[in-house]
């Protein structure tokens, strides 16, 4: 291919081909951040509906926290940004709030259980 070209040919030939390499590596760098997110997200999305559930079947922040295997700070931090997300003032209230916005029952979300105990 490089039959026939000059020094200078090769190697911007060469350079075109190094960029194409250093932006297949961004566009993988750029995927597994993607990736990353997209489960952060989810993670976050099955926290906080484990978090509806649990204080639907009148959980404590502490007994949220023990079932989550988080702090009891962090159960109250994700409670209160759930809270705020849903518009009301009250925790007792995140039950009701999550009924009226998707119609399901939070008494019917399935909990899973690292203890086995359910």
């Amino acid at each position: 291919m490089a039959e026939g070209l000059s020094a200078s040919e090769v190697g911007k030939e060469i350079g075109e081909h190094a960029k194409h390499a250093e932006l297949h590596e961004q566009r993988d760098r750029l995927v597994s951040i993607s990736e990353a997110v997209v489960l952060s997200v989810v993670m976050l999305a099955a926290i906080a509906l484990l978090l509806v559930a649990l204080i639907a079947a009148g959980c404590s922040n502490e007994e949220v926290a023990q079932r989550l295997e988080i702090s009891a700070r962090t159960a109250k931090a994700h409670s209160d940004a759930l809270r705020q997300k849903l518009g009301v003032p009250r925790r007792r209230q995140i039950p009701a709030a999550f009924r009226r916005l998707t119609g399901e029952d939070p008494l019917e979300i399935p909990l899973g259980s690292s203890s086995g105990d359910r």
